[in-house]
């Protein structure tokens, strides 16, 4: 099976919409899973430590990640309709505080977990090899390629410096050469 680099938003959609049809008791955690890490552009290790108290009412998550000795911080955008989905959940739960996302045993989720999740999911809805990380990549490339803007991208992905978020240049200027090749074509 083909695990891609990223994935499209159609592509992304698909695994959405998959899970919410299919997922039957998880439904909304597995659809909010695959939400949040391409939305987001979360890490799965910030996923699982998501807590409900970090989602601020603003369409905001504060994101803390250890960091040597200091905690770095970064502030995450949420849309309306996740915001909403994730209001959704917190009621069905029961709960006010705690990690969002819980394991069977109402522990915190593991990355384990989350990677099972999404790779099952990906597998079911696209026969790809989908990692949470990929989800992250999807995220930087279409950000990228909606708004050519290496800074702001650095600071939603909360990477230190601009040499990490670089890399990401490379996939627009070939989703850039297959559109040029698909117009040209004859």
């Amino acid at each position: 099976m083909k695990r891609p680099y990223y994935l499209t938003k159609d592509q992304v959609r698909k695994m959405v919409d998959w899970a919410f049809e299919n997922r039957k008791k998880n439904a909304i955690r597995d659809k909010l899973i695959i939400e949040l890490l391409f939305k987001c552009g979360l890490r799965s290790n910030e996923l699982t430590n998501l807590r409900i108290e970090d989602i601020r009412d603003n369409s905001s998550i504060d994101i803390e990640k250890p960091k040597g000795g200091d905690r770095k911080k970064r502030i995450v955008l949420i849309d309306d309709d996740l915001k909403s989905w994730i209001s959704t959940y917190i009621r069905q739960e029961g709960r006010k505080k705690g990690y969002l996302f819980r394991s069977n045993l109402c522990r915190q989720i593991s990355n384990r977990s989350i990677r099972s999740i999404v790779n099952d999911i990906g597998e079911k809805s696209l026969n790809l090899d989908v990692h949470p990380h990929t989800l992250r990549h999807s995220f930087a490339v279409q950000f990228l390629n909606s708004t050519n803007n290496l800074a702001k991208l650095k600071q939603l992905l909360g990477h230190s410096t601009i040499k990490s978020t670089e890399h990401y240049l490379k996939y627009t200027v070939e989703d850039i050469r297959e559109e040029y090749t698909e117009a040209f074509r004859w």
